[in-house]
């Protein structure tokens, strides 16, 4: 969100009188009662413009405007109102010229945004482990050259709490603001030798294209509707058609009052009732960014809601509105990073009082300075420091890029275990491997049997198959080296977020998704049948479909007091388990169900780089009483289905847990990659539980089924786990 302004590039000076901030009249500015107009200072627009920040960065700050996100979008419509005019009254008089033009912008916007790209580089080193200095560096080369918008939607999240790592995440609204300025100004100027009426409807055409595109990217693509131009374009339009198409329209005194505090009731609505689950933009933008057309338009005849918008504290909040939009969201990352949590209500408060302190600072010593003039005043040492400031923030980002974050920063506890932590290999790649969105083998792939193979490159063929989403690719290190060592060779069959089981739908919203799901797992059962492979391993993360819930809300700030909700679908897993193992007895193959390892919550190697960095304890290991209570629907519905199947379970917890707490590193070495999927030193624990269903190549028998109790389980489990698998079995 970028809040540009032509007004304030021939605004008055603020000058201090009785310690109130007042605003000196230019002498060109034309006025209608004592108001002024948009051919010269309006302070109502300063008032708007802190009707906008103040929901943006109380909303960051977690003070429960749940639809504060709007501020960005009445902030594109003073953008456009406030660019078109400028261009249009330039265009007019015969004087526009782009270097002018871009003159202004750069002296606008490039001063303090550089400021704080340099600023959270220096705290970047400093706090930032590895990955995520990679990725800022990353998002500060598209800063620099206002492309950021692209980037953030390849990522995507902006309510998702990885956005609580991205410094910079809020630049994406001046990449899609400089995008429309480096159009916008070229379509109008092409437009200049048209008639009035042909000139409108052009640029009508091009409001109702981007509005519908808008509206259809909302319900089809979300992050390309939020984060990219072409979506957001009429909402920069809206503005500008207003400054164009109504530059003569008048209200009336009262009839503007009634308009401009309509206006601020639409901003407001969306303020306090809009929340992260809304699609947007899309028709639900309309209602901020309505108001404040409406704003604008009423503002343009002295009336009692715009002169309140002009406001002291209004008034001072609008001038350092750029400032603070700036400082207030890396601030407010770096602080939740540096603590390990989101911050509580009064650190959040402190954050908002150190945001506009920085941005009173930033608007008083680096903004004006550059628009007044008083620094690189010559147009061609502004340019020169313009290219110099952009060459020099992408130069620094590539070498932190190419150079993967410089893990020499780190301490050499945190660099152990930076080194130590999981490297993809080749299972975890697309030829072997199914993603999300559909790379990997296909249910032709798999009926082919073209997939990769567990265990020796050459041998038999293969007799056994993992099957199940990543927590299967997960723990194949358990099977790999038992494999080998027995000489057997198994398949892999994985896809994230697909539990395996046939006649099942995934709790996905996504139907290409939950299609291709279950096109696999057909496939798969197929393959077992043309392979007469003798053992499955069916491995998933069956709480999360269970529950319909991930273990709360996952990410760097994951927090296990934190309630989240639960949607119980044990009856539909259920019924899939059932239909699965049905199929699998019919072909006559043993059947091993993997019950889940215990899923952590905090990012693991990212919590124990980051103690290890700054030096302090990881407290992240789960309590033994919290796993179990999360997989404890889960656990019963495994168990139960086993009993009626004839079929083994293998449990890792014992492996994983001690009577207290579930382990999250050994030796400084991490046994997760991430929140809940285990390293290779993780799975390795898993070995001993795997390596009875694995026998001798020689030993293997090419069909019948086999009914195993669950006794003959515990026989399998380590000695040293015996008593915990049994303790474990009480608590379940």
């Amino acid at each position: 969100m970028h809040i540009s302004d032509t007004q304030t590039e021939q605004a008055p000076r603020l000058r201090r009188r009785k310690d109130v901030f007042v605003a000196q009249i230019p002498a060109h500015a034309g006025s209608d009662n004592g108001h002024l107009t948009v051919d010269g200072y309006r302070a109502d627009i300063d008032g708007l413009r802190a009707l906008a920040v103040v929901p943006v960065v109380l909303y960051h700050a977690g003070f429960g405007l749940t639809g504060g996100f709007v501020g960005v979008d009445v902030f594109f419509v003073i953008s456009g109102f406030l660019i078109a005019s400028l261009i249009q009254r330039d265009l007019q008089l015969g004087r526009f010229s782009l270097a002018d033009f871009y003159e202004r912008r750069i002296r606008r916007i490039f001063p303090a945004l550089f400021a704080v790209i340099g600023a959270s580089f220096v705290a970047s080193w400093v706090l930032f482990l590895p990955p995520e200095f990679k990725d800022f560096a990353k998002s500060a080369i598209t800063t620099a050259v206002f492309s950021s918008n692209i980037l953030f939607f390849l990522q995507s999240g902006y309510f998702d709490s990885e956005a609580m790592s991205k410094p910079l995440l809020h630049t994406w609204s001046l990449a899609v603001e400089e995008q429309f300025y480096v159009l916008f100004p070229l379509l109008l100027m092409s437009l200049r030798n048209l008639s009035r009426g042909r000139h409108l409807l052009i640029l009508s055409l091009v409001f109702s294209a981007s509005f519908a595109a808008s509206c259809y990217a909302t319900a089809a693509n979300p992050a390309a509707a939020f984060y990219l131009m072409p979506t957001r374009f009429w909402e920069l339009m809206g503005g500008a058609l207003l400054a164009v198409a109504g530059s003569e329209l008048r209200l009336a005194e009262r009839p503007s009052t009634v308009v401009a505090v309509a206006g601020v009731a639409m901003i407001l609505t969306a303020v306090l009732f809009y929340d992260e689950s809304m699609p947007f933009p899309g028709l639900a933008a309309l209602l901020p960014c309505g108001g404040a057309l409406l704003v604008l338009l009423a503002g343009r005849t002295s009336n009692v809601a715009s002169r309140s918008l002009a406001a002291e504290p209004f008034l001072f909040t609008g001038k350092i509105s750029y400032s603070l939009y700036l400082w207030h969201w890396p601030l407010l990352v770096f602080a939740s990073y540096r603590l390990g949590r989101l911050p509580n209500p009064a650190e959040s408060a402190a954050i908002v009082a150190v945001s506009l302190v920085l941005a009173f600072l930033s608007w008083r010593f680096v903004e004006q300075p550059f628009r007044q003039k008083r620094l690189l005043a010559e147009r061609e040492r502004l340019f020169s420091g313009a290219v110099a400031a952009t060459a020099l923030t992408i130069g620094v980002g590539m070498f932190v890029v190419a150079h993967d974050g410089l893990p020499s920063r780190l301490s050499q506890e945190a660099r152990h275990i930076y080194e130590s932590a999981e490297r993809r290999d080749r299972f975890s790649s697309d030829a072997c491997f199914a993603d999300a969105d559909g790379n990997g083998p296909t249910a032709v792939d798999i009926r082919a049997g073209r997939l990769c193979i567990i265990g020796g490159d050459e041998g038999p063929r293969p007799s056994f198959l993992l099957w199940g989403d990543s927590h299967a690719r997960a723990i194949l290190p358990a099977l790999k080296a038992p494999a080998k060592q027995q000489g057997l060779r198994g398949y892999l069959v994985g896809r994230s977020g697909c539990l395996p089981l046939i006649d099942y739908s995934m709790p996905s919203k996504n139907r290409g998704r939950i299609q291709r799901c279950r096109e696999a797992n057909l496939a798969t059962l197929d393959l077992v049948r043309s392979a007469r492979v003798n053992t499955v391993f069916l491995v998933g993360r069956w709480p999360r479909d269970v529950l319909d819930a991930r273990f709360g809300n996952e990410g760097i700030f994951f927090d296990p007091n934190r309630p989240y909700k639960i949607h119980d679908r044990s009856a539909l897993v259920e019924h899939g388990l059932d239909r699965t193992l049905e199929a699998l007895a019919a072909i006559g193959t043993r059947v091993v169900i993997v019950q889940e390892v215990p899923e952590i919550g905090y990012d693991v190697p990212h919590s124990l780089e980051l103690a290890a960095m700054h030096g302090v304890k990881a407290n992240i290991a789960s309590s033994l009483r919290t796993v179990l209570q999360r997989q404890r629907l889960a656990r019963r519905l495994i168990r139960a289905a086993a009993a009626r199947h004839g079929v083994a379970v293998i449990d890792p917890i014992p492996s994983l847990c001690n009577s207290r707490r579930c382990l999250v590193q050994d030796k400084d070495v991490p046994l997760y990659v991430d929140d809940d999927h285990l390293s290779r030193v993780g799975a390795l624990r898993l070995t001993p539980l795997f390596r009875p269903w694995l026998p001798p190549a020689r030993h293997q028998r090419c069909c019948g089924s086999q009914r195993l109790e669950t006794g003959s389980i515990r026989k399998r489990v380590e000695s040293g786990h015996q008593a915990n698998a049994q303790w474990v079995e009480k608590r379940t």
